[in-house]
């Protein structure tokens, strides 16, 4: 099991990265990020699923590859000896925090976990829940650490905790912006594949198009506020729901406001 080996925050740096390149090319694959950083795609893989222990050697192979400082590449080294000395490792830890809130906001699988928790066959396993999400083991691991990080959840022995009281807040920053774009992006993706790939009595994607008065708009948000508020309490559930799905309501002009 991960919590056996050593290196956690080596090996989380290194799903990050490689989780960045996937992003920006989806045919990019462990066996290419194995032959960039010259080892063994078996070794890797190993490694970032938490089986086998990260090295003072691999670190500095590794780090070269990335074009890591010398400085950054000791600092990962320091790290990695003050946890097998049983010592805690804070190197860096408002950055890392600052960036786990980022990609919590980013990428949309991270409260699909949390509600996941939530429905009456959850199992408390990394796999279980790659396999409910069609999502890659590495993502939920970093996302489970993620969680942990920010405290959104406990895990303890085999028992999981929900921290999030079913409600979180930002620091509305330009980047919290940026990742809350990225957020309904991947939404709306998602909206589409389910039109392409899932029965419609399973799910819902409807439209109304409408001349509208622009001076209305700030009502039709509120109105469309209050009824996700309502939908949310009379359909939130907290221990016995099946499925985790996703209410998206858009409401957007048609026409181009830069040509009137």
């Amino acid at each position: 099991m991960e919590k056996q080996c050593v290196g956690k925050v080596y090996r989380r740096y290194l799903r990050e990265e490689f989780h960045l390149r996937t992003k920006k090319n989806a045919n990019y694959s462990l066996r290419a990020f194995a032959r960039q950083l010259d080892v063994s795609p078996a070794i890797l893989s190993l490694v970032l699923n938490g089986k086998k222990s990260v090295t003072l050697n691999l670190i500095e192979k590794t780090g070269l590859k990335l074009d890591l400082s010398l400085q950054d590449i000791g600092d990962h080294q320091l790290d990695l000896i003050r946890e097998k000395s049983g010592l805690s490792v804070n190197h860096k830890s408002y950055d890392q925090i600052s960036e786990d809130r980022f990609n919590l906001i980013q990428d949309w699988y991270h409260y699909a976990i949390l509600n996941l928790m939530r429905t009456k066959n959850f199992v408390p396993s990394a796999k279980w829940i790659s396999k409910r999400l069609s999502i890659p083991l590495m993502e939920v691991q970093s996302a489970i650490e993620r969680l942990q990080r920010v405290n959104l959840l406990k895990i303890s022995k085999n028992k999981w905790e929900d921290l999030s009281n079913k409600f979180t807040t930002h620091v509305n920053d330009e980047r919290t912006s940026e990742a809350r774009k990225r957020n309904q992006i991947q939404f709306l993706e998602k909206s589409v594949s389910s039109i392409k790939n899932i029965k419609l009595e399973e799910r819902d994607n409807s439209g109304l198009t409408l001349a509208i008065k622009t001076k209305d708009i700030n009502k039709m948000k509120k109105l469309i506020s209050r009824f996700r508020k309502q939908f949310h309490e009379q359909f939130d559930t907290i221990k016995d729901g099946d499925e985790v799905y996703q209410l998206s309501v858009a409401l957007f002009p048609l026409t181009d406001l830069t040509k009137k």
